[in-house]
This record gives C-alpha cells, sequence and structure tokens, in this order.
C-alpha cells in the first residue's frame, strides 16, 4: 500500500508540473473536480466504519444523528457567525491536516503544535499561492486586503517553523520527509490556488489516510479486498457529491465564480468538522 501513496504523490507532481507547462484554467478545474471525487470526499465517507458503528442498528442510528447534528449546528454557526466559523473551519483544518501529514512518523512531544504548526503551513501555501484570489473569496465574509502584502512574510515565517520542528523531532534523518516539505512547499505555492489545495489534500492528505482505513478495517475482516472498501466507500460518497452539486447548481445564477468557490469550501468545511473528530480518535488510537 505504501507504493499506492508514492505512486499517487509522484502523479500529483507530474499534474502540477503539467500544469505549468500549459497554464491553462480549464486544466485546474478539471483536476481539482477530478481529485475532489475520487479521493477527496471519499475518503471520509467511512467515518461510520472507523467508529466502529457498522453492525449495531442503534449505535449506528445514534453515530449519524450527532454526525448530521454537528454539521448542521456548523450550518448554522456559519449563517450566524461566519468570521468565528471561519477561524474554527481554519484551526481544525490546520489541526486535521498535520495530523493526516504524520500518519507514517510517531510524534510524542509538542504532538498539538507540531500538527497545528504544520498543518497550518501547508494552508498558507495553499493560500499565499494566490493571495489576489484568497481576498476575493474571502471578500464577502472579512476583509482580507492586507494578505496580499504579508502573504510571502507569513510562508517564510511558517517554513522557519517547520524546518525547526523538523529537527526538534529528529524527522531530517529521513531524508525524504525532508525534501518532500521543501519540494512541496515550492512546488504547491507556484501552482493556482484550487488546484494547490486539490494535489495536497488528494495526495497527500486523503490518499494516506484512505491507507491507513482500508489496513485498519482488513485487520477487522480477514475477507476484506479492495473491492470491498470501494463498494463502502461509494454510497456516502454520491450522497456528499450529489448534495454539493446540487447546492452549487442552485447557487449559481446568484453568485459568481469566486463566491461559488468559498460556498464550496464552506460545505466541505461542515462535514469536515464531524469527521476530524472520528480521525482523531482513529488516528490517535493507531501506531505509525
Amino acid at each position: 500500500m505504501k507504493s499506492i501513496e508514492w505512486r499517487g504523490k509522484l502523479l500529483a507532481v507530474s499534474l502540477g508540473l503539467g500544469y505549468l507547462l500549459v497554464f491553462d484554467t480549464r486544466y485546474t478545474w478539471a483536476i481539482f473536480i477530478l481529485v475532489m471525487m475520487t479521493v477527496g470526499i471519499p475518503h471520509g465517507s467511512i467515518d461510520h466504519l472507523l467508529a466502529g458503528k457498522q453492525t449495531n442498528r442503534k449505535e449506528l442510528f445514534l453515530f449519524f444523528t450527532k454526525y448530521i447534528g454537528i454539521i448542521l449546528l456548523y450550518a448554522v454557526l456559519w449563517y450566524l457567525l461566519p468570521i468565528v466559523s471561519l477561524i474554527v473551519f481554519l484551526i481544525i483544518s490546520a489541526y486535521h491536516f498535520g495530523q493526516g501529514h504524520f500518519i507514517s512518523h510517531e510524534i510524542k512531544q509538542l504532538k498539538w503544535l507540531t500538527y497545528i504548526i504544520f498543518g497550518a503551513h501547508w494552508l498558507i501555501v495553499i493560500l499565499a499561492s494566490d493571495p489576489v484570489l484568497t481576498i476575493e473569496i474571502l471578500q464577502p465574509i472579512i476583509n482580507v486586503y492586507w494578505w496580499e502584502n504579508i502573504a510571502l512574510i507569513v510562508l517564510l515565517v511558517s517554513s522557519i517553523a517547520c524546518l525547526t520542528l523538523t529537527f526538534i523531532h529528529k524527522l531530517h534523518v529521513h531524508s525524504k520527509f525532508l525534501t518532500e516539505l521543501i519540494g512541496l512547499t515550492v512546488l504547491l505555492y507556484t501552482l493556482p490556488l484550487l488546484l494547490s489545495f486539490a494535489l495536497y489534500f488528494g495526495f497527500w492528505h486523503a490518499l494516506p489516510t484512505m491507507i491507513q482505513e482500508y489496513k485498519a478495517l482488513k485487520n477487522k475482516q480477514a475477507d476484506f479486498n479492495l473491492m470491498s472498501f470501494v463498494k463502502q466507500l461509494i454510497p456516502l460518497t454520491l450522497i456528499s457529491l450529489i448534495g454539493i452539486t446540487f447546492l452549487l447548481w442552485a447557487s449559481q445564477r446568484w453568485l459568481e465564480e469566486e463566491a461559488l468557490i468559498l460556498l464550496f469550501f464552506i460545505l466541505i468545511s461542515v462535514i469536515t468538522a464531524p469527521h476530524v473528530i472520528v480521525m482523531d480518535r482513529f488516528l490517535e488510537k493507531r501506531t505509525p
């Protein structure tokens, strides 16, 4: 399974370099949509299985009641307090990305700080890749006109912080980790925001997570295989895709492209909230 992860990352690098040859917006959208459909959204579609709620109907009902309840509460929070919701989204995304980034490496000290700083770094790289678009996307919620002026400085600070933590945790002895940190930062920064997000989210977060999910389910069921895994992913993935697609389609007559992008990330954020809770319990129980 490790080979699948590295092949996926090699594909992501190839896709990134491919954009630098064509510079086509249609290319960006095609890769973004494809990644979200194949690994981005699917990686969070079996949370009920990871939580061990696949057999008892009562427990399954209670699980989905809580899960959907968190989604609805966060959606209401977005409506009432969008700035607070945005801050919450950035914090939980930073933690979630950081935690996922260390799937193959055990962090024993400064764990929360390491997760937050590394996850925030990748968010900063993505948002700094196109500061003007970032400002336009967030404009309906908050005016961050200053981001264009400080994006590079913030990126430099986060890079230094990540390098410092890399040496503190002695991860520099893993040459691949250090090379990946530097190379990925440079690559994502050179790409448009949506492509930068899609490649990191899809191949450095979702795909490694899915591999761990597969391993965990296979350990529980001797006859579990890749086809069984795909079948488990399909139902909730389709529901999520249909729901998100419908809401975006219904909103396109009123919203400009930047506002639709913001709406998409808001929709992703509300389904991410309960997912982060489940994945935190799942990942912290396992041994890298």
